[in-house]
């Protein structure tokens, strides 16, 4: 007996530590199951993300996308990745601010789904702000050298402000540094991400603004919190129709980037499904629309309206039948 009580309080002091030891992932995920990248002072993308982006934007001809910080990640059936470009064109070679979401799927493959904008003016104002210190307007992307790692006199600029701050947070970082503006002095806007202690609350994104007088101190001067779900809300890349097709059952159109609309409602797969029907004479065919990776010639045939049973039926969000012979 007296054997078994030991055993008994050896498991429990073991699942104690274990239970210690382990890391509550919720304390990093935010609203949508977003995950606000570590704090890490490599501003470079991760190899396997820098991937992922390359082939995501590979055939992006509007922009010339260069990450500037990764942001964070979403798992899905794959992951969605957010991360914070420079997007440049032929007509604006310094570029600005674009949010894009890269969904890559199990197997490796990677598509840019939205590209948003990032304004930096909509993140300068919020709790924090010292008087008398310009916050809107004249805001400059910093060149494209300087983003990739946070400048010396920026970083040091950070550091006297932040040395005696008490943060709400446990520990804050900047992830990128992403603008400045000439005032009597200067102000430098960095991307920052915050970490709780407690396991109840989520690490936070935010923009904090450092501003470095003419004396050459410097201090926090706006801190911005960032609904990160409200990045990927505002991130609309709308592809183009690249063909209309006028189908016998309903107009339809292929898109740009691969996927077919049909009464505004956007598809991933077209399928053309052959087959006969029981007792028909010859052979039918059908072609959906289809959020659905398969559909059967007996869910087709069904489904285009020869059945009585409602279950057979797709919703429009499902499937839509464009043509059927």
């Amino acid at each position: 007996m007296r054997k078994l009580l030991m055993t008994i309080l050896v498991i429990c002091l073991i699942a104690g530590i274990t239970a210690c030891g382990e890391k509550n992932e919720s304390a990093n995920t935010v609203s949508g199951g977003w995950e606000i990248n570590g704090i890490t002072s490599q501003q470079t993308l991760p190899e396997d993300i820098q991937k992922a982006f390359e082939k995501a934007t590979a055939d992006e001809s509007e922009y010339t996308l260069e990450p500037v910080a990764y942001i964070g990640t979403q798992v899905v059936a794959g992951r969605n990745h957010m991360i914070l470009c420079r997007a440049k064109t032929s007509d604006d070679p310094d570029g600005t601010y674009k949010v894009a979401v890269i969904y890559e799927d199990l197997e490796g493959n990677a598509e840019l789904t939205s590209l948003g904008d990032f304004t930096l003016e909509d993140y300068i104002e919020g709790e924090g702000a010292a008087s008398g210190k310009q916050l809107s307007g004249g805001w400059y992307v910093p060149d494209s050298d300087v983003t990739a790692d946070i400048p010396e006199e920026v970083q040091e600029a950070y550091n006297e402000a932040t040395a005696t701050v008490d943060w709400e947070w446990s520990e804050v970082a900047p992830l990128a540094y992403i603008g400045n503006q000439i005032v009597s002095g200067t102000n430098f806007a960095l991307l920052c991400r915050g970490d709780y202690n407690s396991d109840e609350k989520a690490s936070e994104l935010m923009v904090i603004v450092v501003y470095e007088g003419i004396d050459g101190n410097s201090e926090i001067s706006n801190i911005h919190r960032i609904d990160i779900t409200s990045l990927t809300e505002q991130s609309t890349k709308k592809p183009d129709v690249k063909r209309t097709i006028e189908g016998n059952m309903k107009t339809y159109y292929e898109m740009s980037d691969g996927t077919w609309k049909c009464d505004d409602y956007l598809y991933k797969y077209r399928f053309e499904i052959n087959g006969r029907m029981p007792n028909a004479a010859v052979d039918s065919s059908f072609v959906y629309l289809s959020n659905i990776e398969e559909i059967s010639f007996d869910q087709a045939y069904k489904a285009a309206g020869l059945s009585s049973n409602s279950n057979d039926y797709f919703s429009q969000e499902e499937a839509v039948l464009v043509e059927m012979n």
